[in-house]
């Protein structure tokens, strides 16, 4: 199927001279990259992760009261 596209100019450059270097021509290396670009994408997992938040606390020794003073003088 012929279709166009319109590539960046360092990718079309990029390659073309992958085409040079594997012998082939550029339609061919268009169509491998794109191919493992599909597949790469269908078998990579979504990958995810959650955080679970832990009640640290106030050090010991740290005093909340004067904490919070200095927070509060801070913001003004």
């Amino acid at each position: 199927m012929r279709t166009t596209i319109t590539l960046d100019d360092q990718l079309e450059q990029d390659i073309k001279e992958l085409a040079v270097r594997e012998k082939t021509t550029f339609k061919a290396i268009t169509n491998e990259l794109l191919r493992r670009g599909f597949e790469a994408r269908e078998s990579s997992p979504a990958y995810s992760f959650s955080v679970e938040a832990e009640d640290c606390g106030v050090k010991e020794g740290i005093d909340e009261e004067k904490l919070n003073q200095a927070y509060d003088e801070l913001e003004a």
